[in-house]
């Protein structure tokens, strides 16, 4: 059986900073989709995607949740790191 995570448990392993949980509220009410593309997780960087998943129903959009993509581009960020001498 695989563990279930709501929204507050998985937006508690982001820095405050993200506000991870603001934008996932945000993507639903807004029906829109947001990206955070640079986020550090203790010594990795992530890109964050989120989107709202929607139906049609009656000629209208209906929000059934959203997806949340993480990429890890921490070997990326090293490299722009390093050749902008930082």
């Amino acid at each position: 059986v695989l563990p279930t995570y709501d929204l507050a448990d998985v937006a508690k392993r982001f820095p405050e900073e993200a506000e991870v949980e603001k934008h996932c509220r945000r993507c639903v009410a807004e029906q829109v989709s947001i990206e955070l593309k640079s986020v550090q997780i203790r010594n990795k960087f992530v890109r964050l995607f989120l989107a709202p998943i929607l139906i049609a129903e009656h000629e209208e959009k209906k929000v059934i949740g959203h997806v949340f993509l993480i990429e890890d581009i921490t070997e990326a960020r090293v490299l722009e790191l390093l050749e902008a001498g930082e």
